[in-house]
């Protein structure tokens, strides 16, 4: 088990990604993520719920959320990779229904995706996403 890493939490508005560029930041750990997690709003508990699990075994996790997949793909390059950059490598998105899911995998494509998911399963694909991505 790695050292914990405490968090930095960003409420709303905060954070420089704003809700209406399609997507912004509500969680960014100090140093370097472990697992990106993402969903939309109504997804956002569960996310939230499963990077705790995670933080519990000494993981971190940036946590976004994408209010308008579309209106997001349409912000400049810079903003967009300050959401999804390169790092963390392991990525895991929380989709509630078949749109959601096709606009999230749009997003990331390379995204280990969940449909309507609960905390512990978003927990274990993010471990086995941050194994993957250690070996890789």
């Amino acid at each position: 088990m790695r050292p914990l890493r405490p968090y930095e939490i960003k409420p709303h508005g905060s954070y420089e990604p704003k809700p209406e560029r399609g997507a912004y930041l509500r969680r960014e750990p100090k140093g370097d993520p472990d697992v990106l997690l993402f969903s939309f709003p109504d997804g956002e508990r569960e996310i939230f719920a499963a990077a705790d699990l995670l933080s519990v075994q000494g993981y971190t996790a940036r946590i976004a959320v994408v209010s308008d997949a579309a209106l997001f793909l349409k912000q400049e390059a810079n903003y967009r990779n300050g959401i999804f950059a390169d790092r963390p490598a392991a990525r895991v998105g929380l989709a509630l229904s078949a749109d959601e899911q096709a606009a999230l995998r749009e997003l990331s494509p390379e995204t280990v995706l969940l449909n309507g998911a609960g905390r512990a399963e978003i927990a274990r694909a993010a471990l086995a996403a941050i194994q993957t991505s250690a070996r890789g």
